[in-house]
């Protein structure tokens, strides 16, 4: 008898973890676009390649002129469009100083959570200052529906982050995409 409830029991959790971390939804990104003024951030290349129906990499290379610390500001801006509206909302539009971030300082979790998985495909460091000619590389980075909550709805996005030195933008990521109804 213990053991058929023992059975039960563990089926019955395995279900429940297995189908509660299943998101109702797919993920699909449509472009990644980087900039970068030419002088304090030399060079900035993105790419995003699709590998599978709901997975997909991502690339990124920066090098600056110039040790980038106290005075550099990342702001991040997420906006969303549901289906058949006209108008993006802004969703999150937060702005933190690079050393900040870099310390694992940050107060929203959403930030704080990405960036702990960049760090894992990255050689970005854990202190200022980021070093001039130097370049900073994000490689193979996994993009999964596992990035958004399961309670998300069906929208198109945009992520982007814009880099500052001194209130003056040197370059910007920015990420397009949609949830889509799973099939």
């Amino acid at each position: 008898m213990w053991r058929n409830l023992f059975i039960t029991f563990a089926a019955l959790l395995y279900f429940t973890v297995t189908e509660s971390a299943k998101r109702p939804f797919m993920i699909e990104f449509h472009n990644i676009t980087c900039t970068n003024d030419g002088r304090i951030m030399k060079q900035h290349v993105c790419q995003l390649q699709k590998i599978a129906t709901n997975r997909f990499l991502s690339d990124e290379t920066m090098e600056f002129s110039q040790d980038l610390g106290e005075n550099t500001k990342l702001r991040f801006l997420v906006f969303y469009k549901m289906p058949f509206a006209t108008k993006y909302i802004t969703f999150l539009n937060v702005t933190m100083g690079l050393c900040e971030l870099l310390k694992d300082k940050m107060p929203i979790v959403l930030v704080r959570t990405l960036v702990e998985e960049l760090r894992k495909s990255s050689n970005i460091p854990y202190s200022c200052p980021l070093k001039k000619n130097f370049l900073y590389k994000l490689e193979n980075f996994t993009l999964t529906e596992s990035i958004f909550p399961t309670y998300t709805p069906i929208v198109d996005f945009t992520f982007r982050s814009e880099y500052f030195e001194n209130r003056r933008l040197l370059g910007t990521i920015q990420l397009q995409g949609a949830t889509l109804k799973r099939s």
